[in-house]
């Protein structure tokens, strides 16, 4: 239980919640009961304190799969998602790579963890990164999910290809047993997450990261009233728009200059940058 430097941030708390409520909680399908998921949170605004836990991008950058499914879990027992109420119950996470998809630059809507499912969810999430941990990879090249966790102050990310968290026994046979077991730990924990998470408001877009990762887009291409862009972007670069730019880039969008991003996603991704993550992976 000392592994992650985020029970720090948790302090007393975690450690009476993991030794007294989540005894409580643990019979539970999940490990989560009504009790136990309606309980008090001392969870504060999504970025108050550093993500812990990502499903859909990883604890410290955005991946191009974003828009498509991302849950993410703060120190404090804080989320934000880009999944709406109506979707979030029955929502699977992205099964479909690579290249971005989804809606861009998408939106993110607020939440929180009762102490309990917050200690249950961590739980989990130690017991499935004890070690690194490998899914396999069934019958296809392509890079699923990503899910991510904060070990010692440090990410660890993890792909599952062909992740249906309904379905985790879709490719047993076709991998190990333990890669069979870490996958039915990983759709575990996501129904934990979206079973305990109550939804308090849509968040506002106030950061945008727009990424070229293959380095092919001409100033021709980006005439948004941003001399700096096509400078970062022809360089195979990472931009993090901020402040009356971000309103200028969301009006070039919904007046049709995101044809490009509808068209080659694969040149150009925009994406909202949610409370706490660093654009660009931090570089």
């Amino acid at each position: 239980m000392g592994r992650r430097d985020s029970r720090s941030v948790l302090g007393t708390l975690a450690v009476v919640l993991a030794t007294a409520v989540l005894t409580a909680c643990g019979d539970a399908p999940d490990g989560i009961d009504a009790a136990c998921r309606d309980g008090a949170t001392s969870a504060g605004a999504p970025g108050d304190a550093e993500i812990v836990l990502a499903f859909g991008a990883g604890v410290d950058r955005l991946t191009p799969g974003v828009g498509a499914g991302v849950l993410l879990v703060y120190a404090d027992g804080a989320v934000a998602t880009t999944l709406p109420a109506e979707d979030l119950a029955t929502a699977h996470v992205s099964m479909i790579a690579p290249g971005f998809h989804g809606e861009q630059p998408g939106s993110y809507v607020a939440g929180t963890l009762s102490g309990c499912a917050l200690a249950a969810a961590l739980e989990r999430a130690d017991d499935l990164f004890a070690e690194p941990p490998s899914f396999g990879m069934p019958v296809t090249d392509a890079t699923g999910t990503t899910i991510s966790y904060r070990v010692d102050g440090q990410p660890v990310v993890a792909g599952i290809d062909m992740f249906d968290p309904d379905d985790p026994d879709e490719w047993r046979g076709s991998i190990s047993p333990q890669e069979q077991r870490n996958r039915d730990a990983a759709a575990e924990l996501w129904h934990l997450l979206v079973g305990a998470v109550r939804l308090t408001g849509d968040l506002p877009v106030d950061r945008l990261e727009l990424d070229s990762p293959l380095g092919t887009i001409g100033a021709d291409e980006l005439d948004w009233s941003l001399p700096s862009l096509p400078e970062l972007l022809s360089e195979g670069g990472c931009a993090e728009i901020t402040g009356a730019d971000v309103a200028t880039v969301l009006d070039a969008l919904a007046a049709g200059g995101g044809e490009l991003l509808e068209s080659e996603p694969w040149r150009l991704s925009a994406r909202t940058l949610p409370p706490g993550m660093p654009a660009c992976g931090g570089r």
